[in-house]
Parts: structure tokens; sequence; C-alpha cells
């Protein structure tokens, strides 16, 4: 499905609003969506109508409550006499 959104974020990035469209369906997608599954002992036909999602606008507004969790970073100040890979001990 092609859609076209525009995202603003507010009041340092905790509120986020959100418009999305959904462009016709008629520009060169199907409006159905069919599946079937046929075995000997069983049958399955799924139908799926996807004209409800022509010219579909959404509006969405959320809120991010807390602060996330911060990361701290740890800097290795150890000297290597070579910075060859295997000399450190790593993997």
């Amino acid at each position: 499905m092609w859609d076209l959104t525009v995202n603003k974020y507010l009041f340092k990035n905790r509120l986020v609003l959100s418009l999305n469209y959904s462009i016709p369906l008629n520009l060169g997608v199907r409006k159905s969506q069919q599946r079937e599954i046929s075995t000997p002992f069983y049958f399955q036909h799924d139908e799926l109508d996807l004209g409800i999602y022509d010219n579909m606008v959404i509006f969405k507004l959320s809120y991010r409550f807390g602060n996330g969790r911060r990361t701290r970073v740890i800097e290795d100040s150890t000297r290597y006499d070579t910075e060859a890979g295997d000399s450190r001990g790593l993997l």
C-alpha cells in the first residue's frame, strides 16, 4: 500500500503528531486480496476487501511520558603495544 506520512515533533520530541494519507487504490493496485490453500484433506479460501483503505486519512497523536533509558559510554583507556586484533585478547 502506498502512503504519504507527515510527522511533527513537539515538546522536546515527546509529543508526535502524525498525518497519514493512503492514496487511491485504483492507481495500479488491486482492490482485493485473495489467498487459497488446498490439500487433499483441507481447503481454505480467504478474501479481503481493500476498498476501505481507499483515500484513507489517519491522524495519530502520541506522547512519551518517560525520559527513556540513558546509556553510559565507557571508554577503554588501556594502551596496547600493537593495534592488531589478536594481541588485544579479543575474539
